[in-house]
């Protein structure tokens, strides 16, 4: 997030130096001494801030902050994390978040998307890892067999149901599928079981506070509603290796397409992974009724996905990034990704990027 503040920063004229502090009352160090300030605020405290020039805040803990924000899409990680275990089968589902105002956005995307996929009464367990953990065991129980995928609202959050959920004697990845947010590198490696996470788009909204603190400076108004900006991926680690489907066919078969997408493979490559005494069409139906997509339409959406990826934070052109995602030529790539997306490849770089200014 910093480097996105400090590229716009840099790409102004006149000198622009960038202080790095805490802050909550504005009173402390040398912010008195600052044109403006990007602030994240965790308390309800504060909110009573002294300093009397452009704020702009860059977190979303607190509902009703008296300040221009530029912020993670919550709704949209939320949908994110449901297509993704949808896609990978489940059909039980726990969303385990704390108060902040970020859990409840993110809860309401994941369980509005999982009621358009037709299901319903998904648990929303706001509390401890003990709570979440004891919601979670009931689901297993009147479901015997079936796995559960929890989606957190957070890394943390991720890593304590884990903890908690094996010293219960439920295991991850074999009883549960665990789905974080964040991407946190501490919140990661302090777990036993890697966490897969959707990660955020920090710098880009680094970028997006930078910009509009400098239009404020320069007499702007500020935008009259939170700038969103959209989650990048999901990053899948050992915690949601699984699929919640006992075929083993069917089981290769979604590895295979996961671990080989940016590759030139065809069906009958994936029917060879997943059995030699498999026919294409018999493993194609399988498929579509295990996962709700066919095959082919699998191999494309982790294409597409890897590639708006590396549209949203590389600086590869369209052409190098068809090879990278396994498609043959440009023209497949933009009518893949127009069809997926809406929009052709340039013009969704170009979205994130307004989305950012």
């Amino acid at each position: 997030m910093l480097a996105g503040v400090a590229d716009v920063l840099h790409e102004e004229p006149g000198r622009c130096e960038l202080l790095l502090e805490g802050v909550t009352t504005g009173k402390a160090g040398r912010t008195k001494h600052s044109d403006a300030l990007i602030l994240k605020m965790g308390r309800r405290t504060d909110i009573q801030l002294s300093f009397k020039g452009p704020v702009v805040v860059i977190n979303n803990s607190l509902r009703d902050v008296p300040h221009p924000q530029v912020l993670s899409d919550d709704l949209a990680i939320g949908r994110m994390a449901a297509g993704y275990f949808l896609r990978r089968g489940f059909r039980r589902f726990v969303y385990a978040t704390d108060k902040s105002e970020f859990g409840r956005l993110r809860g309401d995307g994941f369980v509005d998307a999982l009621k358009k996929a037709g299901i319903t009464n998904v648990p929303r367990s706001c509390g401890l890892a003990a709570d979440h953990v004891a919601t979670i065991r009931e689901l297993l129980s009147r479901h015997r067999g079936e796995p559960v995928a929890v989606f957190c609202c957070n890394d943390w959050r991720a890593n304590a149901v884990i903890h908690y959920a094996a010293a219960e004697g439920i295991e991850c990845p074999r009883d549960l599928a665990v789905l974080g947010v964040d991407n946190d590198w501490k919140a990661n490696t302090t777990c036993f079981v890697p966490i897969s996470s959707i990660e955020l788009p920090e710098y880009e909204i680094g970028q997006g506070a930078a910009r509009l603190v400098v239009r404020m400076l320069r007499g702007e108004p500020p935008p009259a509603a939170p700038i969103r900006i959209r989650p990048l991926r999901v990053i899948s680690r050992r915690s949601t290796d699984q699929y919640a489907c006992d075929d083993e066919r069917l089981l290769r078969a979604a590895r295979f397409i996961e671990a080989n997408s940016s590759r030139n493979v065809s069906v009958q490559d994936i029917a060879e992974a997943a059995g030699r005494n498999v026919a294409v069409r018999t493993l194609q139906g399988w498929f579509r009724e295990a996962f709700g997509e066919t095959m082919i339409h699998a191999l494309l959406r982790h294409r597409v996905a890897r590639a708006k990826s590396l549209l949203a934070s590389g600086d590869l052109s369209v052409k190098e990034i068809t090879y990278l995602t396994g498609f043959s030529d440009t023209s497949h790539f933009n009518r893949t990704f127009r069809r997926f997306e809406g929009m052709t490849p340039g013009a969704f770089r170009k979205r994130i990027l307004s989305d950012t200014r």
